[in-house]
């Protein structure tokens, strides 16, 4: 008996909590149903009622359009009846479904009273593009639409500059520009100079589709200057210059650094192909020493007045040209060094005391220091007393030289660019060619022998 009279309560209690006021503020004469029920009617601007919470209030007048809302909590709700609009949609087949804010209205034609204000309308049939669109209707207006149907959808290509010379699927057109196109992927072409030229277009079933168009083209920016060989940086990548480098358009810092010189920073605007000219300061320009007694000093190649201070393949060489000594320096050569330099290619392995080399390379010894040689040939060791060079017949060494930067191709092959140290080439005749671009600098017929350092000089 206790314990039914405790249900009894509980029951009460949740009863008393979930049957709360809500009070509904509207026009006087207003219907207002709740969860499907009749309420009553507005009286003086209001009225009030128990209600349990989630529901769905409804409140109708003639004249108006219908006032709907889902009601979640007790309080007040201000229910603004709006007088209609009125819309009359016709669709051609007639067989078209007729759709408004979602809902099916009709087929072939409706007729429908609604609230003012924007709704979305969507007609549709199988077997031809849908159609999309949207009205906005002011209260009190009639207002008529008539939908034709295709089976083709127009493909508005959108873009901010005239683009010539395009090519959908294949065909010649122009952008910005409107085509009747099936739905499905369609394969979009630009010239080649644009930064997106080649894109498949996934046209949907629509009656109209727009895409917009990325117009931005490449232009090519041509970096060059004193020094040669510097490093350029652009966007986040790295280039030796001279250089041409192929950008989209737009604003750039570049930024121009080499060994031994101030770096700078060059602001382009990259509206057109153009040629940014550096000149960099040295940090350290010094008097390059020429000569020691009777030898004759080169730096890459060449016997130069003033040098940056940074590291320069130097050969000392006599009175007749031969080569007494080579190797790396800055510039600046007191004595003719007392080392005796090897060079030798990757067939060669070195050991000298504790330390191994593989080639190729050039390491300096002492006169009379005993290294043990590891080639092809098999094991030896070595007391080197002079300049010696390690090769072989397939391995020739080989320094490739000029006074500027310039590209260099051997029997048709591209290799590099000036200075090119210890290269590796069959003994025997080659074709030198020094070129700039596209513009042939010179070229010469050499033979390259085993034994020595080749060296192979552009003058030009």
């Amino acid at each position: 008996m206790r314990l039914a009279k405790t249900i009894a309560s509980v029951m009460l209690i949740c009863i008393f909590n979930l049957l709360l006021a809500l009070t509904v503020v509207g026009e006087n004469g207003s219907i207002v149903y709740y969860n499907g029920k009749l309420v009553g009617v507005i009286k003086n601007g209001s009225i009030t009622f128990e209600a349990t919470f989630p529901g769905i209030l409804k409140v109708t007048k003639p004249g108006y359009v219908e006032f709907e809302k889902e009601v979640t909590e007790d309080g007040v709700v201000v229910a603004e009846l709006m007088f209609p609009a009125y819309l009359s949609i016709s669709a051609t087949p007639v067989e078209s479904k007729i759709y408004l804010d979602g809902m099916l209205v009709g087929v072939g034609h409706a007729k429908v009273s609604t609230s003012p204000g924007t709704h979305r309308i969507i007609v549709g049939m199988e077997g031809y593009t849908e159609w999309v669109g949207e009205v906005t209707l002011a209260p009190f207006e009639e207002r008529e639409l008539k939908v034709n149907l295709k089976r083709t959808t127009t493909l508005r290509l959108i873009s901010e500059t005239l683009i010539e010379g395009a090519l959908l699927d294949g065909e010649l057109i122009s952008i910005p520009g409107t085509y009747e196109v099936t739905p499905g992927a369609h394969k979009l072409e630009l010239p080649a100079n644009y930064v997106v030229n080649k894109i498949t277009l996934e046209v949907p079933p629509n009656s109209e589709y727009a895409y917009r168009v990325d117009s931005r083209r490449l232009f090519k920016l041509s970096v060059m200057g004193k020094p040669e060989r510097a490093t350029v940086q652009i966007d986040g990548f790295t280039y030796t210059a001279p250089v041409e480098i192929f950008l989209p358009e737009g604003n750039y810092d570049v930024l121009v650094s080499a060994q031994g010189y101030s770096s700078r920073t060059y602001s382009v605007k990259l509206m057109r192909d153009e040629y940014l000219v550096y000149t960099l300061e040295p940090l350290n320009e010094i008097s390059g020493t020429r000569s020691l007694s009777n030898f004759l000093i080169e730096y890459d190649g060449f016997t130069r007045e003033k040098v940056v201070r940074k590291l320069w393949f130097t050969t000392i060489k006599d009175a007749v040209g031969g080569i007494v000594w080579f190797g790396f320096s800055d510039g600046v050569l007191r004595n003719l060094p007392s080392t005796v330099p090897i060079a030798f290619s990757r067939d060669f392995q070195l050991r000298v005391g504790s330390y191994t080399f593989k080639g190729p390379g050039i390491i300096q010894v002492v006169p009379g220091t005993q290294i043990e040689c590891l080639s092809m040939d098999g094991y030896q060791m070595l007391t080197v007393k002079n300049l010696t060079i390690l090769d072989s017949s397939d391995k020739v060494l080989v320094n490739v030289l000029s006074q500027t930067s310039l590209d260099v191709y051997i029997d048709g092959k591209f290799v590099g660019r000036t200075p090119i140290y210890l290269l590796e080439l069959p003994e025997g005749r080659h074709q030198f060619e020094f070129r700039s671009g596209t513009l042939l600098i010179e070229e010469k017929l050499v033979t390259v022998s085993r034994g020595k350092l080749n060296e192979v000089k552009s003058e030009k």
